[in-house]
C-alpha cells in the first residue's frame, strides 16, 4: 500500500470489487483517487465484469477527503475529476457502505448507483463545521436523493445519520444484516440480483423528480437558514450552503448547479472562519500527545474513585458518576474513613493534599492522586505532602464542563499521567496536558483560568472608564463571544478617550486581552504547543471557536503578518 493509500481490486466472477485502504479510516488521499481512477478504467475495459461494488477496508467506507491537502496542489485525479469517473461509469456501481461515510466518502455514495448500507453505517455531510460544504457535488446530488429540505437540514446541521434513518430517507436502497464481514458477501449477491434484472445505471445527476415541486419556493430556503443560524450563529458557511441547495433546485441543469458549489466552495476554503476552524480541528487531535511521555506505558481503567466532597470537586464527581466510574464520597476527616472503602480505590480526587498523607499506605500502590488545586498551590508542593508523589496529577475542569486540563508534577510517573489522560476520554472532555514542573500549576491553578482572569480584568477596566455594559456584550456577541456583565455603572473615573473607541476597536481591546496573556503563557513555557491553549480557551472559557483561539486569532492580526 502506497505512503497515502490504494484501492485493492478484486474479481468475483462478474463483480469488481473495489476496497479503499487508507488507513485509519480511509481518506481520499492521492493514493486512493490514483487507485479508484485506475481500478475504475480496469473494470470498464474487461467485458466479463458486469457490475462494480465499491466497499472501504476496516471500519470505515470513506471518512471523507484528506483536509491537510485544501488549499494545496494536490496530485491528479482531484476529487471532481474521481466523481466524475464514478459517475461516468457505464457499468451500474453499488456502494457497499460498511462504516463512516462522511463528507467526501458520502459524496463517493451518491455518485454511485446503488447504496446498501450495514446497520452500524453512519453517514453524513460534516463539512460545516470546517467552515467548508460539500465541495463534491454533494449539494446538488444530496437534494436530488432525499428532497431539499431534508438534504438542507443534513448539510446545515452536519450531523451524522444512522443507517436505519439512511434508509427511512432513500438514501441507501437496503440495510444489509449480519456480521460486519458479511455486508460484502450480501453487496455482491446484491449486485448479482441487479445483473439477473439487468438493472440500468442510474444517475442521481439526471433525476430531478425529488427536487421539482420546490422550484421557486424562496420560503422553503430562508426557513432552513434561519433554523441554522439559531444553532451556528455568524457561520459564513450556511449561506453559501443555502445558496448551492438552492441551485440545485432552481438551476436549468445539474451542471450550472455544480458551478455555483464550484464558486462557493471557494469562498469558503478563502474565509478566515476556515482557518480557524482548521487550526482547531488539528490543534484538539494534537492537544493530547504529550512530549517525551513513553507510550509504551499502558493507561490504567479508572473504575471506582473516592472523592473527597469539596466545592471545588463537585463537578468533576458529577463527570465521573455520569461516565459510570464508581463514585464514593466522603465527607469527613480522612483519618474516619474505614479501610474497606478504599478497596479497590483506583482514582482518589481530593482539593487538599495534606490529608491524603495520611492514606498513603492504605491505598493501593497504583492508585491515582488526582488534586485540583487550590489559589496560590504548586503541585510538586502538592503532590509532596501527598506521600505518593509519582501517583499525583493536577486537574482543573473547565467551566464548559468540556475540558480537561491535566498538570504532570516533576516526580508523576506515566501510568498516572497516562490513565487521567485516558480517563478525560470517558468524561467525554477534551485533555490538554500542562508542561511538568513546579510552574504547572500555580498561581490560578489552570491556564484557561489565568487568561480567563486576564481577559476579565480588561472588561471590567473598559467598564470602570465609561463604556456601556450593553455596549460591551453587543461587541462580543458579534463574534459569538457571551459575557455577564452588570448595567450599572463601575466605579472609576470615565476616560473619554475610551468612549469614542469604535466597535471594532472595542472588540479588538477586549480579544487582544485574552491573546496577550495567551503570549505570556507561552514564554512562560506552561503549555506544551501554543495551540494547546487556543483548545483550552475555545472549549474551556468561551473564546469564540470562530475566531481559532486567542493566539490563532492573534496571528491574523495585521500587525502579526507584518512583523
Amino acid at each position: 500500500m502506497g505512503a497515502n493509500g490504494t484501492v485493492h481490486f478484486e474479481r468475483r466472477e462478474s463483480v469488481a470489487l473495489l476496497t479503499t485502504d487508507n488507513a485509519p479510516v480511509n481518506l481520499l488521499s492521492a493514493g486512493v483517487r490514483e487507485g479508484f481512477a485506475a481500478a475504475l478504467a480496469r473494470a470498464q475495459a474487461d467485458e466479463a465484469i458486469r457490475i462494480i461494488v465499491i466497499t472501504g477496508a476496516g471500519q470505515a467506507f470513506i471518512a471523507g477527503a484528506d483536509i491537510s491537502e485544501f488549499g494545496v496542489t494536490s496530485a491528479a485525479p482531484s476529487l471532481d475529476e474521481l466523481f466524475g469517473l464514478i459517475e461516468a461509469c457505464t457499468k451500474p456501481i453499488v456502494a457497499a457502505i460498511n462504516g463512516v461515510a462522511l463528507g467526501g466518502g458520502m459524496e463517493v455514495a451518491l455518485c454511485c448507483d446503488y447504496r446498501v448500507a450495514a446497520p452500524q453505517a453512519r453517514l453524513g455531510l460534516p463539512e460545516v463545521k470546517l467552515g467548508l460544504l460539500p465541495g463534491g457535488g454533494g449539494t446538488q446530488r444530496l437534494p436530488r436523493v432525499i428532497g431539499p429540505v431534508p438534504a438542507l437540514e443534513l448539510i446545515l446541521s452536519g450531523e451524522l445519520i444512522s443507517a436505519d434513518e439512511a434508509a427511512r430517507l432513500g438514501l441507501v436502497d437496503t440495510i444489509i444484516d449480519g456480521e460486519p464481514g458479511e455486508l460484502v458477501t450480501g453487496a455482491i449477491a446484491h449486485a448479482n440480483s441487479l445483473v439477473a434484472t439487468r438493472a440500468p445505471s442510474r444517475k442521481i445527476r439526471d433525476d430531478n423528480s425529488r427536487i421539482a415541486a420546490a422550484r421557486g419556493n424562496q420560503q422553503l430556503f430562508v426557513e432552513a437558514y434561519q433554523r441554522a443560524t439559531r444553532r451556528m450563529p455568524n457561520r459564513f458557511a450556511l449561506e453559501m450552503i443555502v445558496q448551492c441547495v438552492e441551485a440545485a433546485v432552481n438551476e436549468a441543469d445539474f451542471e450550472a448547479g455544480l458551478e455555483v458549489e464550484r464558486s462557493c466552495f471557494r469562498q469558503c476554503v478563502q474565509h478566515p472562519q476556515h482557518a480557524a476552524l482548521k487550526h482547531l480541528f488539528f490543534a484538539e487531535r494534537s492537544c493530547g500527545k504529550v512530549p517525551g511521555l513513553d507510550r509504551s506505558v499502558a493507561a490504567r481503567s479508572l473504575a471506582r474513585a473516592l472523592v473527597f466532597a469539596s466545592p471545588k470537586t463537585e463537578a468533576l464527581a458529577a463527570k465521573l458518576d455520569k461516565a459510570r466510574v464508581e463514585v464514593v464520597t466522603v465527607e469527613g476527616p480522612s483519618h474516619a474513613i474505614e479501610a474497606s472503602t478504599l478497596d479497590g480505590i483506583d482514582l482518589l480526587v481530593a482539593a487538599d493534599p495534606e490529608p491524603l498523607a495520611l492514606l498513603a499506605n492504605q491505598l493501593p500502590p497504583e492508585t491515582t492522586l488526582a488534586l485540583i488545586l487550590a489559589e496560590g498551590a504548586t503541585l510538586d508542593a502538592s503532590a509532596a505532602k501527598t506521600g505518593r508523589p509519582g501517583r499525583a496529577v493536577g486537574l482543573t475542569l473547565a467551566p464548559s464542563g468540556r475540558l480537561l486540563e491535566v498538570a504532570r508534577a516533576e516526580a508523576t510517573e506515566a501510568d498516572a499521567l497516562q490513565s487521567i489522560m485516558q480517563l478525560g476520554k470517558r468524561l467525554r472532555t477534551i485533555a490538554v496536558s500542562c508542561r511538568p514542573g513546579p510552574a504547572s500549576a500555580s498561581a490560578s491553578a489552570s491556564i484557561g483560568a489565568r487568561i480567563h482572569a486576564a481577559a476579565r480584568r480588561e472588561l471590567d477596566t473598559l467598564l470602570a472608564v465609561g463604556v456601556p455594559a450593553a455596549r460591551l456584550r453587543r461587541c462580543l456577541a458579534s463574534v459569538g463571544l457571551a459575557v455577564e456583565l452588570e448595567d450599572a455603572p463601575a466605579p472609576g473615573t470615565p476616560d473619554e478617550t475610551a468612549s469614542k473607541l469604535s466597535d471594532g476597536e472595542l472588540l479588538e481591546r477586549c480579544l487582544e486581552a485574552w491573546s496577550r496573556e495567551a503570549r505570556r503563557v507561552v514564554d512562560e513555557g506552561l503549555a506544551h504547543r501554543p495551540s494547546d491553549i487556543d483548545v483550552i480557551c475555545v472549549h474551556g472559557y468561551g473564546f469564540p471557536e470562530l475566531l481559532g483561539g486567542p493566539l490563532h486569532w492573534s496571528s491574523t492580526r495585521p500587525a502579526a503578518q507584518n512583523s
